[in-house]
């Protein structure tokens, strides 16, 4: 707690210090990794974050959300075979996690994959038919200069959540951006 009083006051490098022999004498526990894991991304390190994300992804196995950040992490560290591989690995126990779906497609684009990324997310957003999965399928035929075929996601979405504010609030984001 003292390592998270000392960030909430901008006491940056105290919350270091302190975070040090924490880390030495808890090397497993989640709450000093998550803690380890800022200190990296706010000293500039992702490589090192996505080390420890890797750990404590180790530690927590089946959870979803930590399979996304720490592939999502490695991505931004320039491993986005790694980031592919531990994002298809959790893909296994969450199917329907639109999280990994996304961490996967964005793994396959940073390797010039595009095409087999976009089959992959279409094939998700057909299956799931959800808000979620359609604005992820906007998301990637826009980063692959599809906005024909981005607007049919948007429409879809808003068809599949009609009363979900974030399909809304990334339908005028998309809108916005056309002009």
């Amino acid at each position: 707690r003292l390592v998270e009083v000392l960030k909430r006051l901008g006491r940056f490098s105290e919350a270091d210090a302190v975070l040090g022999p924490l880390s030495a004498a808890l090397p497993d526990s989640p709450d000093v990794l998550r803690l380890e894991i800022d200190k990296q991304l706010r000293n500039r390190s992702v490589a090192s974050a996505a080390a420890v994300a890797e750990r404590l992804l180790d530690l927590r196995g089946d959870d979803a959300a930590w399979a996304g950040v720490t592939a999502d992490l490695q991505l931004r560290a320039g491993n986005a075979a790694k980031a592919e591989q531990i994002a298809r690995s959790a893909l296994q126990q969450h199917p329907d996690s639109t999280t990994l779906i996304a961490s996967v497609a964005r793994a396959m684009i940073a390797q010039g994959h595009g095409d087999e990324a976009e089959a992959l997310v279409k094939d998700f957003s057909t299956t799931r038919a959800d808000g979620a999965s359609h604005l992820l399928l906007a998301q990637v035929l826009m980063y692959l200069n599809k906005p024909t075929d981005a607007e049919h996601a948007i429409a879809a979405a808003i068809q599949h959540a009609p009363n979900d504010a974030v399909v809304y609030a990334a339908a005028a984001d998309f809108w916005g951006a056309r002009g």
